[in-house]
């Protein structure tokens, strides 16, 4: 069998994003998988999100996510409170716990990072990206359409 370059690229790029997808969501969720997610839009956020504005960032059914938030509210990582001004609305926030699960998620995330990327030379690290913006730019330019919804912006 004949591989040729772009084979060989390929091979290589999808055995990374598959090895660091499995390191990842082990790393950095620590045992709270789907909850990762939503402590680290609320601890970005800084402010309460609705439960619709977070089924919308997190690209959850909101079926999904009322489970999910019963959970962390049980476990006391948010806190949920109906607007005054009208009841149907409930906003979510991040309890002191959550704010202390928030910290140590990011710890582990920047150590995954550093620990993969070091390394790497600055020039590496520059030229890799732009390798990347323009892989992403050609995946956007021909196949833009069978990308999910919302989940083809760059998130830099």
């Amino acid at each position: 069998m004949n591989i040729n370059q772009d084979d060989i690229l390929f091979i290589k790029l999808f055995r990374f994003v598959t090895n660091i997808n499995e390191i990842a969501h082990k790393v950095q969720s620590s045992g709270f998988r789907g909850q990762g997610r939503i402590i680290h839009l609320l601890a970005q956020e800084g402010e309460p999100l609705t439960q619709r504005e977070l089924a919308e960032r997190a690209h959850i059914k909101p079926g999904s996510l009322s489970q999910l938030l019963e959970r962390m509210d049980r476990q006391k990582i948010i806190a949920r409170h109906r607007c005054s001004n009208d009841r149907r609305v409930v906003k979510v926030s991040l309890t002191p716990k959550g704010h202390s699960m928030y910290d140590q998620i990011n710890q582990q995330r920047i150590a995954f990072e550093q620990n993969l990327t070091k390394d790497l030379t600055d020039s590496e690290r520059q030229h890799f990206c732009q390798v990347l913006d323009r892989m992403e730019n050609s995946l956007q330019h021909y196949y833009g359409d069978q990308l999910e919804k919302g989940m083809n912006k760059h998130h830099d």
